[in-house]
């Protein structure tokens, strides 16, 4: 219905409307037969504060709407570096997890994934990411050159928030793995 009316909702507005206008024709007609100007000037008041009201909610909603939808993800928003999410679940698998994988998504689709040893990288998974939209935001599909891991055996699952997102990965070692954009840093 365009503003997030639902089907139920509309007809009940269109028909209390309705009957407020009918209801104000009514009263205007009787006032002006029996020539009451303050009913006159007390129906134009409420149907001012009902113009407003009816032009402001349509706005109101144009305005949060933005405010509360999730972020569309495009190409250029994939790109950059990962790393573990440890505020998703702390602890110390996710500790473990984000001193030892890592990913990027370079410029030119390139897709590195990093086995590390804190900031050392001690081997790199090379492939390259296809993007594919079925709805509005991108979804990645990694392709690898060569190598096999776990965590790369499943196309990853993307989860948009209001102004961010992320990535979760399914491993069959350590179950889902989720991966935000971030520089990596070392813990202390």
């Amino acid at each position: 219905m365009g503003f997030g009316f639902n089907l139920f909702v509309f007809p009940i507005l269109v028909i209390v409307f309705g009957a407020f206008l009918l209801y104000s024709i009514i009263r205007i007609i009787i006032a002006l037969i029996n020539k009451d100007k303050q009913t006159i000037i007390r129906l134009l008041k409420n149907w001012g504060i009902t113009g407003l009201i009816i032009i402001s909610i349509p706005l109101l909603i144009t305005v949060i709407k933005p405010l509360s939808s999730k972020m569309i993800v495009n190409e250029n928003d994939t790109r950059g570096n990962y790393i573990i999410d440890r505020e998703m679940f702390s602890g110390k698998q996710a500790d473990w997890q984000y001193n030892h994988y890592r990913f990027e998504i370079t410029n030119d689709n390139k897709f590195l994934f990093y086995i590390t040893e804190n900031e050392k990288i001690i081997k790199t998974i090379e492939g390259y990411v296809t993007y594919h939209s079925p709805w509005e935001s991108v979804r990645v599909k990694i392709r690898l050159n060569k190598s096999k891991h776990h965590i790369l055996k499943y196309t990853p699952t993307l989860y948009r928030d209001i102004w961010s997102f992320y990535y979760v990965f399914r491993s069959d070692k350590f179950g889902n793995m989720f991966f935000k954009k971030g520089k990596w840093g070392k813990i202390d």
